[in-house]
């Protein structure tokens, strides 16, 4: 199985330019023409037409866009999207220290059953094969949705992968990997999560304002496992009111689970 690319950070560019100079001349011509249009034409129209060239003369002035950065897939992406043949991805990276020796904490992350309970929106887990696992989470108007997820280990005692089956849209793919952390401090955890939106700008656009969720909720999700695994407990790991609780369904007691609902199954998955 490919190693992927060590993925440090998902932040690329920074403020710098990132227009070329032909660019930023076209920029502020066309910025002049509508100030100079705006100012003939008045009202609303000539109103917005003056925002617009000044918009555009600033960006000319400045070399930078920030729509332009927004839709540039950083080198990180770039470097997944080589290893892995993917069309197009966004990647998102966190990385915590856990206080635990790193056999410890990578048998614990092993086990689905005790990743559910730290994500609040996941209803159940089911596995369905050895190495498969159903995903169940409820959504915006109590609808239920699903995903399968395959659950491999690239790098024995050192890395942990999931990824959804098959070439459907929007493939996803989390990668957690494990190494001591330095003067004996425990055990570092970096995951990675990336998806292939549709080719394009808008399917990348729309993956990037996602990413913006998904960086939180992997924040989340690495503090509830450090302090599920230090102190043995979570103050505030599922803010559901007590309305429902988290399920793991082992292949042996699948019958005995009746589902509250019809699930709905997403191709690929969800971000």
């Amino acid at each position: 199985m490919a190693t992927r690319p060590t993925l440090a950070s998902t932040k690329a560019g920074g403020t710098g330019e990132n227009l070329s100079q032909p660019e930023r001349v076209l920029s502020m011509a066309g910025g002049g023409a509508l100030l100079v249009n705006g100012l003939r034409t008045g009202g609303v129209g000539g109103a917005l037409q003056l925002l617009a060239g000044g918009w555009s003369l600033w960006r000319g002035y400045q070399g930078r866009c920030e729509l332009k950065a927004a839709l540039a897939h950083t080198p990180l992406e770039q470097e997944w999207e080589e290893e892995t043949g993917w069309a197009s991805s966004k990647v998102v990276s966190r990385s915590i220290t856990v206080n635990k020796p790193l056999a410890e904490v990578i048998a614990w992350c092993r086990d689905p059953a005790n990743i559910g309970p730290l994500i609040p929106w996941i209803d159940s887990i089911e596995q369905t094969a050895e190495d498969e696992f159903r995903w169940t989470v409820r959504g915006p108007g109590e609808r239920i949705y699903s995903w399968t997820l395959m659950q491999s280990e690239p790098d024995p005692g050192r890395a942990l992968r999931w990824n959804t089956p098959g070439e459907g849209t929007w493939q996803h793919e989390a990668d957690a990997r494990f190494s001591e952390a330095p003067q004996g401090q425990g055990t570092e955890i970096k995951l990675v999560l990336a998806t292939e939106p549709p080719k394009g700008a808008p399917g990348y656009a729309v993956a990037s304002l996602i990413s913006r969720f998904t960086h939180k909720a992997l924040l989340y999700l690495l503090r509830a496992l450090k302090q599920q695994m230090e102190t043995g407990e979570i103050a505030t790991s599922r803010p559901r009111n007590g309305e429902r609780d988290f399920l793991f369904i082992h292949p042996d007691h699948r019958a005995q689970a009746a589902p509250s609902s019809a699930t709905e199954p997403l191709e690929g998955g969800i971000h």
